[in-house]
């Protein structure tokens, strides 16, 4: 079993939630659900989205790259930009500590000039 499926048997037990209740909430299957939980398959950027704000848990935690199931949660009303902010989160963290610095410049520069 993946991290990933790891902790997603955990957290469903945890919330007491059935893989068939999860799949309903993300509009899945619970053949697609059981697949990601023995690590056959993984979810879409947005159905990460989808599984962590049912879990209440960041997309981080499930992925396992921070032990802190609650890191930064993208709320419901943030949808729309889930996708792009971990696009961002990705890129950022590909970047030499150079590129960073020239992006927060960048960033910094344009919050300055509204």
């Amino acid at each position: 079993m993946t991290v990933f499926g790891e902790r997603l048997v955990k957290l469903l037990r945890e919330k007491r939630m059935e893989q068939k209740e999860l799949a309903d909430a993300i509009k899945v299957s619970s053949r697609t659900v059981s697949a990601y939980v023995t690590g056959r398959a993984y979810p879409s950027v947005e159905g990460l989205v989808k599984i962590a704000q049912t879990l209440n848990v960041s997309t981080d935690y499930l992925l396992g790259l921070t032990d802190d199931p609650k890191g930064i949660i993208l709320e419901k009303h943030e949808e729309p930009m889930a996708e792009d902010i971990l696009a961002i989160r990705r890129a950022y963290r590909a970047m030499s500590e150079r590129e960073r610095r020239a992006v927060m410049r960048l960033i910094k520069s344009l919050v300055d000039n509204d």
